[in-house]
């Protein structure tokens, strides 16, 4: 190794630049192996670029640990270095080592790390989740529960934690997607104590039951929106009201909240029906605590049983809803983005916010598994949703743009053939609908767009969430756009649909009809043959 003592400068002219342009340069680097090559040429150059070799670092199985473990402890500035943690093993490596990485010998000393997930092993590395069953043999080796009460004051009337110094006191980005211990995997328990956490900015947890040992009552008042908390993600979760109510009323401004109810369901961890859950009109009130700083709201509940109509797109009655929760979401002064699934409770709503631009509704619930609601019946539900929204807001200006998509596991291109092109009485039913909602977005110049979602991978596999390191998402492709009103996934229709379009071109594309006119003709005839087709 070539070392600076012994070196003339002026061979290495990096070597004669001051340190903080030294340091520039070397941050310029992007490739993790050059920097370790670099690292290697010299005392001085190992000095600047190992805190960017160190700075992020991926974990892949219980071997790669203990050499981690034994390289931080004989250069102890390298804990100093790490800001971003990824720890992501199967099942089918050397788990236990992965304890190594424990509270005391390795997280009491990162003092700068900012970024943290830990992925363990979950249904997709062992199968069985399509029929309705799984196996856990696995679980998270990295006492998760004892490093997030470790790492917060109290903030809890009757309860004392005493904090570690140092211990995750800068993190900002924290994401769990593992089981608990082999005794409890499926609890969330004393680790629901994050949502005191001091610095915390961005929270994801996934396959818990989201529920912990206090209530709103066991929190001090003084502690109430004081937390940085911005961004919440609950995926694959039985989501309890109790713990929700803290994680809405400690932060300070929630800007993101993306609440998924578990779809796949087996022994140990089916929710509780008897407890107040996101199915709740009490999910409504809770979310107004938030009601000044929610941008981005996204809930997916529940998964409907196979066979059943997917019954919205009418408001519930009064009596299932009070008027502060059916006026809700209309004082939500800062909603941007709403994505719901259509058996949502949000979806009940008459009225959404004047500041919302776009909203989309997925029927993710009806597709769990093998046990599909038929797409004519989710189809069906569809469209009596949005003719729901269209109706109640047409005369409004604050229309949002609005997307559909369809989860269809199957062959998509097939399935769209069958049900939106085929020359038969069902797709033309189906077209007609899709008509007519575009037109009445288009005319209030808006967009209405249908997406369907699908694996797309070379083994032709398919995951559940959450989507894990190494795992491809489904691929969501659009097959509508409202912008060419007359094409069906690249099919042009026009010429087989203009005997029934003849209602809409005469009310709408007569000769002289200026802007005005033709926006509420166009409102007006789509209402009108909205209601034929969905019912009262």
């Amino acid at each position: 190794m070539a070392n600076e003592e012994y070196a003339p400068t002026s061979q290495f002219p990096l070597l004669s630049l001051p340190a903080e342009l030294t340091l520039l340069v070397v941050e310029q680097v992007e490739a993790r192996d050059d920097l370790i090559n670099l690292s290697l040429t010299c005392r001085r150059l190992q000095e600047l670029a190992e805190p960017l070799i160190w700075r992020s670092l991926l974990i892949l199985h219980g071997t790669h640990a203990r050499r981690v473990r034994q390289a931080v402890w004989s250069r102890r500035e390298r804990m100093d270095a790490i800001q971003q943690l990824d720890i992501f093993y199967g099942d089918e490596f050397d788990q236990d080592d992965i304890g190594l990485l424990d509270k005391n010998n390795f997280f009491c000393h990162l003092r700068k790390l900012r970024h943290l997930t830990i992925e363990g092993p979950c249904p997709n590395n062992h199968g069985g989740w399509t029929e309705g069953t799984a196996n856990f043999p696995s679980y998270t080796r990295i006492n998760y529960t004892q490093l997030i009460v470790d790492s917060v004051q109290s903030g809890l009337q009757g309860f004392s934690f005493t904090r570690t110094p140092d211990l995750l006191s800068m993190l900002q980005t924290l994401t769990l997607h593992g089981h608990r211990n082999a005794a409890e995997p499926f609890t969330l328990g004393g680790a629901s104590a994050i949502f005191l956490h001091p610095t915390l900015r961005k929270l994801t947890i996934s396959c818990s039951d989201f529920d912990g040992p206090w209530t709103i009552d066991d929190i001090e008042p003084g502690t109430l929106k004081t937390t940085p908390l911005e961004s919440l993600t609950l995926i694959e979760c039985n989501i309890y009201l109790s713990l929700l109510e803290i994680a809405l009323r400690l932060p300070k401004a929630l800007r993101e909240l993306s609440l998924n109810e578990r779809k796949y369901v087996w022994e140990g961890c089916r929710p509780d029906h008897s407890r107040p859950r996101t199915d709740s009109p009490d999910f409504i009130t809770l979310l107004a605590y938030q009601a000044s700083s929610l941008q981005r709201i996204t809930h997916n509940s529940e998964p409907l049983q196979g066979g059943t109509e997917i019954a919205v797109g009418r408001p519930l009655p009064n009596a299932y809803l009070n008027a502060d929760q059916i006026e809700a979401l209309s004082t939500f002064t800062a909603l941007t983005d709403l994505e719901i699934s259509v058996t949502s409770v949000l979806t009940h709503l008459p009225r959404y916010s004047t500041s919302l631009t776009n909203l989309r509704l997925n029927d993710s619930d009806a597709t769990v598994g093998f046990h599909m609601t038929p797409i004519s019946l989710r189809l069906h539900g569809l469209y009596r949703r949005i003719f729901h929204t269209t109706c109640e807001t047409c005369t409004a200006s604050n229309l949002p743009n609005i997307d559909l998509v369809l989860s269809l596991p199957g062959r998509p291109s097939i399935e769209l053939e069958e049900h939106f092109c085929a020359a038969n009485p069902d797709c033309l039913h189906n077209r007609r609908c899709v008509y007519w909602l575009a037109a009445v977005l288009k005319a209030r110049k808006r967009r209405f767009r249908i997406f369907v979602e699908e694996f797309i991978n070379h083994s032709n596999l398919r995951y559940i969430p959450p989507y894990m390191y190494g795992e491809e998402p489904p691929v969501e492709t659009c097959v509508y756009n409202s912008d060419d009103l007359w094409t069906f996934a690249n099919r042009r229709t026009y010429a087989d649909d203009r005997e029934e379009l003849d209602p809409f071109l005469k009310a709408v594309c007569a000769p002289g009809v200026d802007n005005l006119v033709r926006v509420e003709k166009t409102t007006n005839v789509c209402i009108l043959i909205l209601r034929t087709m969905t019912g009262p």
